[in-house]
């Protein structure tokens, strides 16, 4: 079965090297890499080792376009979750060359990325589904609830951006 090797060093405490990269790119189970180290140099070195033979998709959702430019294939998104029509369109730009629309998204979208990230991964995308209607269950130990201001503050940006995408 084909598989993205994720490179998360927040998650993992690890750093997947280019020559790295290059090693598991000769493997055949290996589809592609997830780059999420939020280091443009790396995800550069990565694509100059594996030359084209492993597909490098963002793991930053805020160096989507970033790493488009300098030859990534796509984005595995934490915003797609809640927004997908509009990460499709900002990718899309990209690729169909109105890359000046993609820019403009990507920037637009910085808010809401924060917003996302401003507690430990899932706790913000989860509560920001709940909000949007979306079934959601509870969190796992060790994870916890947001408070009621946090709460406050997701919701704020949720509406501005349901407003700005059309998406609920």
């Amino acid at each position: 079965i084909p598989v993205i090797a994720y490179n998360v060093p927040s998650r993992t405490g690890l750093r997947l090297t280019g020559d790295v990269v290059y090693e598991l790119a000769q493997i055949k189970g290996i589809a592609g890499i997830k780059e999420a180290s939020g280091d443009i140099a790396l995800a550069e070195d990565i694509i100059l080792k594996t030359r084209g033979q492993l597909p490098l998709y963002s793991g930053c959702d805020e160096l989507t376009v970033p790493l488009l430019s300098i030859g990534g294939t796509g984005v595995i998104s934490v915003v797609s979750n809640l927004f997908p029509r509009a990460v499709k369109k900002m990718v899309d730009s990209f690729f169909n060359g109105d890359i000046s629309k993609a820019a403009e998204m990507q920037v637009e979208m910085k808010p809401l990325i924060n917003m996302l990230f401003s507690a430990v991964n899932p706790i913000p995308v989860k509560t920001a589904l709940s909000l949007m209607g979306y079934s959601m269950g509870g969190l796992r130990l060790p994870l916890c609830e947001l408070d009621k201001e946090e709460i406050k503050d997701i919701e704020d940006v949720l509406n501005e951006y349901i407003q700005k995408y059309g998406e609920k």
